[in-house]
């Protein structure tokens, strides 16, 4: 679960739970944001980074952003999460296996769902995200009837 970052005395947006539409606005490298410590998984040097998003809403859109860790493409990351709902499948793949590496700024603008809903302290939290699927419209096809050509017997 990836949580949206509580600013120092600002209030959380004000909106239901629920899936909204959005798009990717850009990811932030926020250094030294706590202090380096030894952690549970070893050394933290504090450095966070944040992915900026925008949730479009009828009432009016709102940022979404939060921040992870590390930028780890292990399944099991939060930032995983986050990845597999901006990149396609190939771009993720080609990522984890060092085939390919990605530039933030050429995935800004595409479009996600994001489930959200407010955790126990009333912010809205990120529980799903998934890339929005670019279908191009079909014409639809008309079926041609079935011609058949029968000999008549009788026609000797």
């Amino acid at each position: 679960m990836v949580t949206i970052q509580q600013s120092a005395g600002g209030d959380a947006p004000e909106f239901g739970d629920g899936i909204f539409a959005g798009k990717f606005d850009g990811l932030e490298s926020k250094p030294e944001m706590f202090k380096p410590q030894d952690g549970k998984y070893g050394y933290d040097d504090g450095n966070r980074w944040r992915y900026n998003f925008t949730a479009f809403d009828p009432d009016g859109n709102f940022p979404v952003n939060f921040l992870v860790a590390n930028l780890s493409t292990h399944e099991n990351s939060k930032n995983y999460m986050i990845l597999k709902g901006i990149l396609s499948k190939a771009e993720l793949r080609g990522v984890q296996e060092g085939e390919i590496v990605l530039d933030a700024e050429d995935l800004i603008g595409r479009e996600v769902n994001m489930t959200l809903e407010h955790n126990k302290a009333q912010w809205p939290t990120i529980v799903a995200l998934v890339r929005k699927k670019v279908v191009a419209a079909v014409a639809p096809v008309k079926a041609k009837a079935a011609v058949a050509v029968v000999e008549d017997e009788d026609d000797d």
